[in-house]
């Protein structure tokens, strides 16, 4: 050992002292912001506003025959009935939201339709979703923590009340391994907006549809189907007995008026059949017995007896079981005195062309729409009750069944309007917007080649890359000096390639009619992507847009004109 080395070193007088001192923190510099994102952002909105706006009142016709006319019903205050939620009905009153550079985007902006407002939510979501997840890492249960999960899950509430395709950024959202780790963890607060909010602005929606929508409109009908009889036989083949149809039909008609008799049974009042049913298979469920209209009140047929069985009445007043019918109010069943099956509206199975395509009759549940007796006073506002509970389970019942009944038609011919998913990540299709007459202006709804094709292969890049990176790690090439920066990284691509996953592959399982703007939701979670490797590629997303300009636009004159923009065969273009 040296003599330098086994030399005790001399303490200073009071060195000592100023090592048990605490050393003094010292406070890094912040580093001066960047106004670049603010000017992106300005400049962004001013290109959004300019292609939204630019030649908006080019076609001279207003052609808005679906959702433009909720907007009316809004104003009127008129119930009405649609398939979606009513957030994005209500806000396509009093807004309209813009994009860019994508062709197919850009139109279905500049109608009124849903799918610009469902993308805005979308990209809303997704955007607090990734601060949320900043602040998780950095600052967990901060108050920019508590905020920014309170904005994601407000804003996946207004994605999800715009159309059900939100289900699909609920499962993007619990299925991300970073927030899956987080609403497991004990710690984290019971009380989690993540929870409770996209279910309470859902249901807020709802609240605010029915107060505007305060009057009986055309919707009313589609509520709950009712009782309907007509001429018309169930043909042979079809059913045994080839007696009188009874179905069910959503629309106000003199065909639905029954006469109550307490002794023969139900008669219909325009045929004078009686309400009859026997043990013979129904035409279309063969599980169940078949209904029919058959024979006069004065035969006496055992066949034609029902016994009312009152199940609830939704007047407060009532605490005990209900003993009388009244009308709306009380719900009851038709049990089949001879058989002792119930009278059951249907399984949302119509029937063929003989049938006019209505519903199947074979909910167990009934009620009295109309009721006119002379002899008694006429009902008052408190007679009828109101639930917005009731009413909020049985509209999105009433939606679910319009849903699953914009089945494809087996018996027609694929139009050139429906689509198939296949058919969408590499453009195969457009959509004509409106007619397609040589005098008539014209709007064709088509993705920007580079745009979609870009972003459909950015998904096989990226797991290209990923697969490089780990490869690399384990030979421990240090390809990430700071291992956050490659979480981040990962964590932008899962967002990416699980938010196109989930917003695209259920379409291969649904049975539902598919349209091209189907595929939308899905295009802005992959293009997420696109810029980890084809940001130079900016200039060639605006060449063309410029291209394709007058499919946004409107395009005047025979379709031939643009014969030379038709890259692909199964493009109708001309």
């Amino acid at each position: 050992m040296s003599k330098a080395a086994s030399e005790l070193r001399q303490r200073k007088p009071g060195e000592d002292k100023k090592a048990e001192e605490p050393q003094k923190k010292t406070k890094r510099p912040k580093k001066a912001q960047s106004s670049l994102p603010f000017y992106i952002a300005v400049l962004l909105t001013a290109a959004a506003v300019f292609t939204r706006l630019y030649k908006l009142g080019f076609a001279d016709f207003v052609d808005e025959a679906h959702f433009g006319k909720f907007a009316s019903f809004y104003i009127r205050r008129e119930f009405y009935h649609d398939v979606h939620p009513p957030l994005g009905k209500m806000l396509c009153t009093f807004l309209a939201l813009m994009v860019m550079l994508d062709v197919s985007l850009m139109s279905i902006s500049r109608f009124i339709l849903l799918d610009s407002l469902l993308l805005f939510f979308t990209s809303l979501s997704t955007y607090c979703l990734v601060v949320f997840r900043n602040y998780q890492k950095t600052e967990p249960l901060s108050y920019r923590w508590h905020i920014w999960m309170a904005f994601t899950g407000a804003s996946i509430g207004a994605c999800l009340s715009v159309k059900w395709v939100g289900l699909f950024v609920i499962a993007l959202v619990n299925t991300l391994e970073d927030l899956w780790d987080m609403l497991g963890d004990l710690k984290m607060p019971v009380n989690c907006p993540l929870n409770y909010l996209p279910m309470a602005v859902y249901v807020s929606s709802f609240w605010i549809h029915f107060t505007i929508l305060n009057r009986s409109g055309e919707g009313d009908a589609q509520m709950s189907c009712l009782l309907h009889s007509h001429v018309q036989k169930y043909p042979p083949g079809a059913s045994g007995s080839e007696q009188q149809q009874i179905t069910c039909y959503h629309h106000k008609d003199v065909n639905n008026n029954c006469e109550a008799m307490p002794e023969e049974g139900l008669m219909h009042e325009q045929t004078k059949k009686m309400l009859h049913s026997h043990a013979l298979p129904a035409p279309m469920t063969k599980a169940q017995y078949e209904v029919s209209g058959y024979g006069r009140v004065d035969l006496d047929d055992p066949n034609d007896l029902w016994v009312v069985e009152i199940v609830k009445d939704e007047r407060p007043k009532d605490t005990k079981k209900p003993r009388e019918v009244r009308s709306m109010t009380t719900r009851f069943a038709l049990r089949h005195d001879k058989l002792g099956c119930l009278l059951h509206s249907g399984d949302g199975i119509n029937y063929p062309e003989w049938g006019s395509s209505r519903l199947n009759l074979n909910g167990n549940l009934w009620n009295v729409e109309q009721h006119w007796n002379e002899l008694l006073p006429p009902g008052g506002a408190a007679d009828y009750p109101k639930s917005f509970l009731r009413d909020f389970i049985d509209l999105n019942i009433a939606m679910w069944t319009s849903n699953n009944a914009l089945t494809p038609d087996p018996t027609k011919e694929p139009d050139a309007l429906t689509s198939k998913p296949l058919q969408w990540p590499f453009m195969e299709v457009g959509l004509r917007m409106c007619g397609w007459g040589d005098h008539e202006t014209k709007f064709y709804l088509l993705g920007n080649p580079v745009v979609w094709i870009g972003s459909t292969l950015s998904l096989f890049v990226f797991g290209l890359v990923c697969c490089v990176y780990m490869v690399r790690s384990q030979r421990r090439c240090n390809d990430w000096k700071d291992p956050a920066e490659f979480d981040d990284f990962v964590f932008a691509g899962k967002v990416g390639v699980l938010g196109w996953f989930l917003h695209y592959f259920p379409f291969f399982i649904m049975g539902r009619v598919m349209y091209l703007h189907h595929y939308f939701p899905a295009l802005i979670s992959q293009s997420s992507c696109l810029h980890f490797y084809f940001a130079g590629l900016c200039a060639a997303v605006t060449g063309v847009f410029i291209y394709y300009q007058d499919f946004v636009f409107g395009m005047t004159g025979p379709a031939s004109q643009w014969k030379d923009r038709q890259w692909r065969k199964s493009w109708n273009i001309y």
